[in-house]
């Protein structure tokens, strides 16, 4: 009888959440969209579809794009050659902690063990992991000022096609409206078009072009 290899489980809890999702900053979007910065009248607006795309974004992505700490472990490892950090990229010199059964793995660093920054992964070199692993480290981007230069252009080009959409107001079964009691406030959800659809095609081009460019930040694991 072959026995069965118990299956990695890993958990991981946020310690400092990063301020904000936002991808690019309010001056960056009134650029993008031929606004002058001395131009406030349409600041709240722009706010609500910067904040609306950034988090659409991240959810297609399924993963959180700012710089949080986190702690997060890896229970049953059995013959790991490589073990995924879910928050990432992330620096060596961000790591806090790391321990294998309570051992610190730190000081063996490019001798035991190596961290292939880009992607946050850990490499085993001399032999394969075994244990639990512990890990308290930072990853992740500081956005908005160190969103990647192809993550930023994605996120203006949604945001932009969700401000023409709303200024056109075309989408009516997209309207929202808050009421009480005399007063009506209508308002487009930023983010709607996106949000009613999957994946494939579906999405529309410019959010298939979005996708295109979110699935080189997207884990996928194997």
């Amino acid at each position: 009888m072959v026995s069965k290899q118990p299956k990695l489980a890993h958990m991981m809890n946020v310690v400092t959440p990063w301020p904000t999702a936002d991808l690019i900053t309010l001056d960056e979007f009134k650029t993008a969209l031929r606004i002058p910065l001395t131009d406030v009248s349409k600041d709240d607006e722009l706010n609500m579809i910067i904040d609306g795309v950034s988090s659409q974004m991240a959810k297609f992505a399924n993963r959180v794009f700012g710089f949080d700490e986190v702690q997060e472990t890896m229970y049953n490892a059995v013959d790991e050659d490589r073990i995924f950090l879910s928050q990432w990229p992330v620096k060596f010199s961000d790591i806090k902690a790391l321990t294998l059964d309570g051992v610190d793995q730190l000081p063996s660093h490019g001798t035991v063990w190596f961290l292939e920054e880009k992607t946050g992964t850990i490499f085993w070199i001399s032999a394969p992991m075994n244990g639990t692993l512990f890990a308290d480290y930072s990853g992740g981007y500081k956005i908005p000022a160190e969103t990647p230069d192809d993550l930023k252009r994605a996120a203006q080009v949604a945001m932009r096609e969700d401000y023409y959409m709303y200024v056109r107001g075309s989408l009516l079964s997209g309207v929202r409206a808050i009421m009480h009691k005399h007063a009506r406030v209508m308002y487009y959800p930023p983010g709607q078009l996106a949000a009613t659809q999957t994946s494939g095609s579906s999405l529309g081009p410019v959010w298939q072009s979005v996708q295109n460019v979110l699935n080189k930040y997207i884990r996928y694991w194997v």
